[in-house]
């Protein structure tokens, strides 16, 4: 990446292809695995997974520099989960996304990265937006 223009270019189609890949959500509003029939044809192409690790390593850089300064490193999970969270793709499509049995795991994991990037405290959310 050489210019502002080719990040925003990266993050704009990074935030297409995990919006897409679960457009399904408008159809039927799933919020619990109870009516996530649909969640089973959720497919994130392979290219996504480095689009978005690329996207945040540029985004965040500098929380994850002072992360791993601390001795914080994210494990690849849990770069996977915060490259979905900066998406904005709801906890229980990345826990199906993730193969997990339920989003308590997604909430977990991204307490674990909140703690990694910011840790005087606060939700993932607050870290992202600050």
């Amino acid at each position: 990446m050489s210019s502002q223009s080719d990040v925003h270019r990266l993050q704009v189609q990074t935030v297409t292809q995990a919006l897409a890949a679960v457009s399904y959500l408008g159809k039927k509003g799933a919020s619990s695995f109870k009516d996530d029939r649909y969640l089973d044809s959720v497919h994130l192409p392979g290219q996504f997974w480095s689009d978005a690790d690329q996207l945040i390593s540029i985004e965040l850089s500098g929380l994850l520099r002072q992360a791993e300064a601390r001795g914080d490193r994210l494990k690849d999970e849990e770069r996977k989960v915060l490259s979905l969270c900066y998406c904005g793709i709801p906890d229980v499509v990345i826990a199906r996304l993730m193969n997990y049995t339920n989003r308590q795991t997604v909430q977990n994991i991204k307490s674990r990265v909140a703690r990694k990037l910011s840790p005087a405290g606060g939700s993932l959310a607050d870290v992202l937006s600050a």
